[in-house]
């Protein structure tokens, strides 16, 4: 049935084209001369009318041209901005799953002194949380920074490790892009980091 449609639309623009042409054919070869062409050009208001219909005429194609590929690619477009969605959807569905799922829960996590972190293992993936979570923890992270340096705060920083959910109380000397560096030098990963108390 769609194909079918586009199928008629597309004859339809090739025939108006090929009629469209043919009528400006005859007429120039019926009404023009070679005589009267160049009385024409050198007529400059004629001339510039001339060339004023010509444009539109092309312009006029053009848009219909660009109209009719449109209509055609119309089922192609929005089934692929669709498919986006869905896939945002399943993103969006999957990230909520595993963020529900989650058991990471801060009283069982376990303390670690900050001479001891450099021996744990770190895997490169996210932890599943929400963008709300993630504002969260950088802006206290950014926070903890300035009391780190200005005034020597300790804070609580939970993070977890290939075996589990730990946290330091330390200060924090440096927050970059992909770790937070401790007192002495010491690093975790920022992708790894689950909350942070002040």
């Amino acid at each position: 049935m769609k194909n079918s449609r586009l199928t008629l639309i597309k004859a339809t623009y090739i025939t108006i084209k090929v009629l469209a042409l043919f009528i400006i054919i005859l007429s120039a070869i019926a009404y023009y001369t070679p005589v009267k062409v160049l009385n024409e050009v050198y007529d400059f208001e004629k001339h510039h009318f001339f060339i004023f219909s010509f444009i539109s005429i092309v312009v006029f194609f053009m848009f219909l041209k660009f109209y009719l590929s449109l209509t055609k690619e119309e089922g192609l477009l929005n089934k692929k901005i669709t498919n986006i969605k869905k896939s945002i959807i399943k993103h969006e569905l999957e990230n909520e799953k595993m963020h529900s799922n989650k058991v990471m829960n801060i009283s069982e996590a376990t303390v670690i002194a900050k001479e001891d972190i450099p021996s744990l293992k770190f895997d490169k993936s996210d932890l599943p949380m929400k963008p709300e979570e993630l504002l969260e923890i950088n802006s206290n992270l950014k926070t903890a920074m300035v009391l780190g340096n200005s005034y020597k705060q300790k804070v609580k920083v939970f993070f977890k490790d290939v075996v589990s959910l730990r946290y330091v109380e330390t200060t924090i000397w440096f927050v970059g892009d992909n770790h937070v560096t401790l007192k002495e030098g010491i690093n975790i990963p920022k992708n790894k980091i689950y909350k942070v108390i002040i």
